[in-house]
């Protein structure tokens, strides 16, 4: 994901994992800025505009990634989509709804003020952005039909969403990611039963002969529709670098690192976990570690809980680690460089 720092500054930028967003919502705190009493007076403003207003000095995050600068033009990639809820008069019970009848729903928290906000997950990074505009209506009609609630109209892959502080927020355990291509079949299929429905032409199928039935490869739109998620057991991977989907969680690079690399970054860890340095860097620093020896990189990820400047929780580390195999656009030398700018080579 794309997190940063204020809307008005849209080149103040950088990656996080998705693990990073929700714990931060969950506790309220963001790169180490605590926006819980922020909130909290948010939600209790009874003037909107000046509520709106505050806002816009929140931190924010996107379901992409992009280069540079927020922009639709800037996004490399999409894992995630995120829907609105506005005005909603018993947030809990539509989060639990929403968990239990849609299983493409991963994450389910209170917005900033008193909405839901519901964050579906890809079973691959998109990259068309034609394709991230056909597939968020029809999910968004999927919501619509489970919940009986319409989300606002945002089809924007670089649209920011603002951190939130929600410590009941909600994971679906059995989520199922959408599957692109079932979900691009059935987008075309229902999209095109709801503008016949709006122009009054509910008897005729695709073909525009009456009675004639939606099929898109042989399967009708419910089948369609109830297929387009794809089990988490499945090869689902949230891999930065799109390209590499179709790649092993084992990196190629990791036979080729010798033992004296392995001796080198050790060396370059116990410095580096004894300074302070920005998140960011140190993530990277964990992703080269697996890039460079797999699992055995975890040893040296381990000696980072020692640093005073952080204090990531054991189950934290792990999430972290367990996501960096996903990813398959760094290497062993990122965290040789990380080693000398910050002067521990």
């Amino acid at each position: 994901m794309t997190a940063g720092y204020n809307v008005q500054y849209p080149a103040l930028i950088a990656v996080r994992d998705i693990s990073y967003v929700i714990g931060c919502i969950k506790g309220g705190i963001v790169e180490g800025d605590d926006l819980r009493a922020q909130i909290a007076v948010i939600r209790g403003l009874q003037n909107p505009d000046l509520a709106k207003e505050m806002k816009r000095n929140l931190p924010w995050f996107a379901g992409s990634v992009m280069e540079r600068r927020r922009s639709d033009s800037n996004v490399k990639f999409a894992w995630f989509a995120i829907f609105d809820l506005d005005h909603i008069e018993d947030i809990e019970a539509v989060k639990r709804q929403a968990i239990e009848t849609l299983p493409f729903v991963h994450y389910a928290f209170r917005s900033v003020r008193d909405g839901v906000k519901l964050i579906a997950e890809f079973s691959r990074a998109l990259t068309d952005i034609g394709d991230y505009r056909k597939l968020w209506p029809y999910l968004a009609l999927r919501i619509e039909k489970a919940l009986n609630l319409k989300p606002d109209n945002t089809p924007d892959w670089a649209r920011a969403c603002y951190y939130s502080h929600d410590p009941e927020l909600i994971v679906n355990r059995q989520f199922q990611a959408v599957d692109i291509k079932l979900a691009l079949q059935a987008a075309d299929v229902l999209l095109e039963v709801e503008k016949m429905k709006a122009t009054g032409q509910q008897g005729k199928g695709a073909t525009g002969q009456a009675g004639a039935t939606l099929k898109p490869g042989g399967k009708d739109a419910d089948q369609v529709l109830h297929a387009s998620t794809l089990p988490r057991s499945h090869d689902h991977q949230r891999s930065p670098d799109p390209a590499s989907d179709n790649r092993s969680s084992v990196h190629p690079l990791n036979s080729s690192s010798s033992e004296e690399d392995f001796e080198k970054a050790r060396q370059v860890v116990t410095q580096l976990a004894k300074i302070r340095i920005p998140y960011k860097d140190w993530v990277l620093c964990g992703l080269a570690l697996y890039a460079g020896f797999g699992e055995r990189g975890r040893e040296l990820w381990d000696i980072f809980q020692s640093n005073p400047w952080f204090n990531d929780s054991d189950q934290e580390m792990n999430s972290h680690w367990k996501s960096f195999k996903h990813v398959h656009s760094t290497t062993i030398e990122t965290l040789f460089y990380l080693g000398g700018k910050y002067g521990c080579e």
